[in-house]
């Protein structure tokens, strides 16, 4: 009896650690380092994102669930007038092939581009990761958000975005 107890509290002990875990590294962010190798390697389609989406200038983002384009913040699902379903999956595409969830602009004809790269959290708890190229080189540092983010540079306009300080 002595031995069932035991080996039954060595086993709890083990799935609580093995949850514990896998909870962490589910959920752990990718450090800057990460980020940085990721980028560097997959440069290329983070460079034809960016272009696509400027020649695509009335599409604000792209994700799984769709599009919102300038005109319309409501998500779509293409086709749609400003975006062929052809279009669609080759954004879809690149974006698997880098590793990325998404991606967005800002307004204007110097527009800044984020790829989103990992999410987690929801509402005031949501944790984000991006690789944004920003118009400016000083393009963070003017941002009005800047306090709630922090930034380190990847070269040529480019930097990693993390909004978790």
């Amino acid at each position: 009896m002595m031995k069932r107890s035991a080996f039954a509290i060595v086993l709890f002990l083990l799935g609580v650690l093995t949850g514990a875990t896998t909870w962490r590294f589910a959920f752990a962010h990718p450090a800057n380092a990460d980020v940085a190798e990721r980028f560097n390697v997959k440069r290329a389609g983070f460079e034809r994102l960016r272009d696509m989406l400027l020649e695509d200038a009335k599409i604000r983002q792209v994700a799984p669930w769709g599009v919102r384009t300038i005109s319309d913040g409501l998500p779509q699902q293409p086709p749609t007038a400003d975006l062929s379903v052809e279009r669609y999956r080759v954004y879809q595409s690149i974006l698997s092939e880098i590793g990325a969830i998404g991606l967005m602009r800002s307004d204007g004809a110097d527009a800044d581009i984020c790829v989103l790269m990992w999410a987690s959290g929801w509402a005031g708890g949501a944790i984000h990761v991006s690789v944004c190229r920003y118009a400016r080189d000083d393009g963070p540092l003017m941002s009005v958000a800047s306090s709630r983010f922090s930034y380190f540079s990847l070269g040529d306009h480019w930097y990693g975005v993390r909004d978790d300080i």
